[in-house]
């Protein structure tokens, strides 16, 4: 498992029908679906359609090319939301969302590997905030406003700001 940042410009958004994604991808995909969590006292999952299109990014990292297809359920949901929201539009926001908006916070790339190829990654989530990555760790936990505190006590502030200069490292 690793986190990779984009080459900033370097992002696009990819929508291909999914009969058309690479055969390793599909079979990836395949996999990912047939995994159910089943239980003793619960009825079983029903499972998720298959999906209609394939979303990958293509980008650059440390200037090397790479494409990889997305396998976060994310987008797959917000392409099913989208759906029903925009009907035949539903794609265009979607470009819009994953293409131009989410590129604008920071994006890094969850990447991990299956046990069936373990030498092929995939983008199995996708991290963003909306801090500055150009600034030092101690500028950007200074610009994000503290909240008030919840309880006398306790600071949900300062966990979440703890866990925000994890992010600022990471880059």
């Amino acid at each position: 498992m690793g986190i990779i940042r984009p080459d900033p410009g370097s992002l696009k958004f990819i929508v291909k029908p999914a009969k058309d994604a690479d055969a390793e991808d599909r079979q990836i995909a395949d996999q990912v679906l047939q995994v159910q969590q089943s239980s003793l006292f619960e009825a079983p999952l029903t499972p998720l359609e298959k999906p209609e299109f394939a979303f990958l990014y293509r980008y650059t990292s440390a200037n090397q090319p790479h494409t990889n297809q997305i396998h976060d359920w994310e987008v797959q949901a917000a392409h099913r939301q989208y759906k029903r929201r925009y009907g035949d539009e539903a794609l265009d926001h979607l470009k819009r969302m994953y293409g131009e908006t989410i590129p604008t916070r920071n994006l890094h790339f969850i990447m991990g590997t299956m046990a069936a190829h373990p030498r092929t990654f995939i983008v199995i989530g996708l991290l963003r905030s909306g801090l500055d990555p150009h600034l030092w760790p101690s500028e950007a936990l200074a610009a994000y406003p503290a909240r008030p505190r919840s309880r006398p006590g306790t600071s949900h502030t300062r966990r979440s700001r703890a866990s925000l200069g994890f992010l600022i490292r990471a880059s």
